[in-house]
């Protein structure tokens, strides 16, 4: 639910920005890409027990965006099919399996990333730009085989921020190289009862080509 309020409010901002800027609006863009979700190192613990490493994964992604000026853009970007991580456990205490090096649960996700970017220099064969926004991702637990119980882990939503470059051919295509930081954390729970955290917090590393309408 909170995520739900969250997303509501970054849709109603959105319908508010977009007004302000429509009398000089540019044009749109969409581009169609690869990325790789690196997450950060030691994710957390679950159960007391368990230390968690999740493990990275490369998915096609979907770009589109709204030139609001010269300089702003209005972006909007998810993965076209949701990326697969393998969660690796370890360790164990009184009562619970010991687990080395054991990946026995796969956790399947899609973030999704509404931000705003200013391009430096849109005219130009080379132009950098920055955004920062709103990410919300949808989590699901697809592989258990720790037979500890049912694990199931909640969605999330936090803070996105990016970085690249588009590399510009004439006035209808380009490509682009990015870099993005989304704040991403999982609450996990076992036969519904809650076990802990897991900070994913990646690195996104994408590839695209687009083209402007």
């Amino acid at each position: 639910m909170k995520t739900t309020r969250s997303f509501l409010a970054a849709a109603v901002g959105l319908a508010l920005v977009v007004p302000a800027f429509q009398a000089s609006a540019e044009g749109f863009t969409a581009r169609i890409g690869a990325a790789n979700v690196n997450p950060k190192s030691d994710n957390g613990r679950l159960a007391g027990a368990y230390d968690v490493e999740v493990g990275s994964d490369t998915s096609f992604t979907l770009g589109l965006a709204w030139f609001a000026t010269d300089n702003i853009a209005i972006d909007f970007s998810t993965a076209l099919a949701k990326y697969e991580h393998d969660l690796s456990l370890t360790g164990g205490a009184t009562g619970l399996p010991t687990l080395r090096d054991a990946n026995l649960v796969g956790v399947e996700h899609r973030p999704t990333v509404l931000q705003v970017q200013y391009h430096f220099a849109p005219g130009s064969q080379f132009s950098p730009y920055i955004g920062a926004g709103y990410s919300w991702t949808s989590v699901d637990v697809a592989r258990n085989q720790t037979g500890l119980g049912v694990i199931a882990a909640d969605d999330a939503d936090g803070f996105a921020a990016e970085g690249g470059v588009d590399f510009n051919f004439g006035d209808s295509f380009f490509a682009r190289a990015s870099v993005q930081y989304l704040t991403f954390e999982t609450d996990v729970t076992l036969g519904g009862a809650a076990i802990g955290t897991v900070d994913v917090n990646p690195w996104v590393f994408g590839l695209a080509a687009g083209i402007r309408f």
